[in-house]
């Protein structure tokens, strides 16, 4: 049936029990919303990743004697995975985008011991930690994904 609202109410009746419509759910750890919009799931990862971050705040990003290779590696492991899992099937928004982007970078600059008065571009920041940008590795997740990054949202959404 659809509605005054264009929105599609769909019903599932088995022998037992009517299975109604729900707005979301979680399929293979991801969260799948009715209107397609995976801008709640953005921000789901992001909180999730943050929890990875913040749980080796201490343990190893705070700790000077460790080289920064053994951070990038413990960072893009650990927190970056999680960050980007199922992003092969995301269509992002630009406010998505930036919203991973700045969490990216806010980790890279607590990794690095940085202050915002620092005054220290993202691009510098990489270089100083030889990290890769989001946006490569975001395209290098749908490249092994077998996604044709040369069309799509993923040229348009992340030209830097």
């Amino acid at each position: 049936m659809v509605t005054k609202d264009n929105k599609i109410l769909l019903s599932l009746n088995t022998s037992e029990s009517l299975i109604g419509q729900v707005l979301q759910f979680k399929y293979i750890g991801t969260l799948v919303t009715s209107s397609s919009n995976f801008s709640a799931e953005v921000q789901r990862r992001i909180g999730l990743a943050a929890a990875n971050f913040n749980a080796l705040r201490k343990l190893v990003w705070r700790q000077r004697q460790l080289p920064p290779a053994v951070k990038l590696i413990a960072f893009l492991g650990y927190v970056v995975s999680v960050l980007l899992y199922g992003s092969e099937a995301w269509s992002p928004t630009v406010s998505d985008v930036h919203d991973l982007q700045t969490f990216y970078h806010r980790c890279l600059r607590t990794m690095y011991g940085a202050k915002w008065e620092d005054r220290i571009s993202n691009i510098c920041l990489r270089a100083a930690l030889r990290a890769p940008s989001l946006n490569a590795l975001l395209r290098q997740r749908a490249v092994s994904a077998g996604l044709d990054t040369s069309f799509g949202w993923v040229t348009t959404v992340f030209q830097k």
